[in-house]
């Protein structure tokens, strides 16, 4: 089944590709494609509690920048950094695992309503493993990101993603959102997250809340998009916080 889902998605990262409106959320991928020549550069600042280290919190801070390279792909590059407050183990910080990778957009759903976002990414070993920060290891990811509209105001987004490990277990996590504009510059989010990694026989699961808002500060191009939410299993993380500030130009 794992290799089927590889396969498939392998032939719609290369088959597909077109032009999509924007999608602004903070667990699933964010379905915009940045104009031909056109730069997005950002910052995303998450709080989560570790699942992997007993009693710890992980705070990323999580610069990015994504550029337009064809008139339907955006390469990005993003350049994490960890703070691990742990009780029971000694405190870690630094460069995390960086990303390097592709979005590749389908239709845009105008004629039928749905969109379609496949993902293609690299995973650096530039994070020390010792101090868990990083895998020790090239990993590749693969997604698709499913946008079906609703109604002019409301749309859900399904996302699959796939990472080839290559000293463990892959790893398949999943996620379902909804989007709802409430005005051209403001949406609400709902989006829940989950892995099939099981922690004493159940997997972990999140859900966050949110919202967006373009022109932040009256700054043409300037959007923030800030949520809060809580697991929903008993190996979920108990809380999640996240913020993120972008800048398209």
């Amino acid at each position: 089944m794992r290799r089927l889902l590889v396969a498939v998605l392998a032939v719609l990262m290369l088959t597909l590709g077109a032009q999509a409106e924007p999608f602004r959320t903070l667990l699933l991928t964010d379905d915009q494609i940045v104009e031909l020549g056109g730069r997005e550069m950002g910052i995303q600042v998450q709080n989560i509690d570790s699942l992997f280290v007993d009693d710890a919190d992980v705070l990323s801070l999580i610069p990015y920048i994504r550029y337009g390279l064809f008139e339907k792909m955006t390469a990005y590059v993003l350049v994490p950094f960890q703070n691990i407050s742990s009780d029971v183990e000694d405190d870690e910080a630094g460069l995390a695992d960086m990303g390097v990778g592709f979005n590749l957009l389908a239709d845009d759903g105008s004629e039928n309503n749905c969109s379609i976002m496949t993902t293609l990414e690299l995973n650096l070993p530039t994070g020390d493993e010792d101090k868990r920060l990083g895998d020790g290891d090239v990993g590749l990811m693969m997604g698709i990101a499913l946008g079906i509209n609703l109604d002019p105001d409301t749309s859900f987004i399904f996302e699959g993603r796939y990472e080839i490990v290559p000293e463990g277990d892959d790893i398949l996590t999943y996620g379902i959102g909804v989007v709802h504009e409430v005005s051209p510059r403001l949406w609400f989010t709902v989006e829940g997250e989950g892995t099939d990694q099981e922690f004493d026989g159940e997997s972990p699961a999140l859900m966050l809340v949110g919202m967006t808002y373009k022109g932040f500060c009256d700054v043409k191009g300037l959007m923030l998009s800030i949520g809060g939410g809580t697991g929903l299993t008993s190996v979920s993380p108990s809380g999640a916080g996240s913020i993120k500030l972008a800048y398209s130009f």
